[in-house]
């Protein structure tokens, strides 16, 4: 039994498998190189902690809750779903007591803002710091939303293509503006081998999220 957090809102448990470093998956989020494209460039953000319930009977995606290290308040997961991929510079805040609620950092991120400071740090400083996320306003139903396999395929299908452009159509724009040869047989091929592999990415979310405890 985990005592250092509040009770899971759902069964009122206390079992809870955390979700930190080390842990592979947040470890791969911190040192990965890829991620850094989505912290900066997209907004995407993970917390430093997550919660998962291992009392409750339901798939992981309803039992994943981040908790706020300043009220002790547990959130569903879900509630922040609509704003983690797109546009949280400045991380979550929570909607009970108002704070930030710490998260997670890529290296390579750290290294980019560290380089961008210039270009960052004044708009930051004087406007950004102290304002909340207005996006969070409407968490409630976000919370209560669940993901179909629309969602699965979806997400498989944006990481592929986003891999394809990375990989393929980008390098290959650079080598003909380099050799005015553009390698178009070379980026066909390589469609459907990053559309594997977006099936197999959606494919696994899809194991992952909705397994049930043990």
């Amino acid at each position: 039994m985990n005592t250092n957090y509040p009770p899971c809102p759902k069964c009122g448990g206390q079992h809870f498998k955390v979700w930190k470093l080390p842990h592979p998956l947040v470890l791969h989020w911190v040192l990965n190189p890829g991620v850094a494209v989505g912290e900066v460039l997209l907004g995407e953000c993970v917390p430093k902690v997550t919660l998962i319930c291992q009392t409750c009977q339901l798939p992981l995606y309803e039992r994943c809750y981040i908790p706020c290290p300043h009220c002790r308040s547990m959130h569903d997961a879900r509630r922040f779903s609509k704003q983690r991929a797109f546009g949280v510079w400045l991380g979550y805040i929570c909607p009970n007591c108002g704070q930030r609620i710490p998260r997670l950092w890529n290296v390579f991120s750290l290294v980019v803002l560290i380089i961008l400071t210039p270009l960052w740090y004044f708009p930051y400083r004087f406007f950004f710091r102290n304002r909340h996320l207005l996006m969070q306003a409407n968490l409630e139903t976000s919370a209560k939303s669940k993901p179909t396999a629309k969602t699965w395929i979806l997400t498989g299908a944006l990481f592929g293509f986003f891999m394809w452009l990375m990989m393929s159509l980008i390098p290959a724009v650079i080598q003909l503006m380099k050799t005015q040869v553009f390698p178009l047989s070379s980026v066909l091929a390589k469609v459907p081998i990053w559309g594997i592999s977006g099936f197999c990415v959606g494919l696994s979310m899809y194991l992952i999220f909705t397994k049930k405890p043990n």
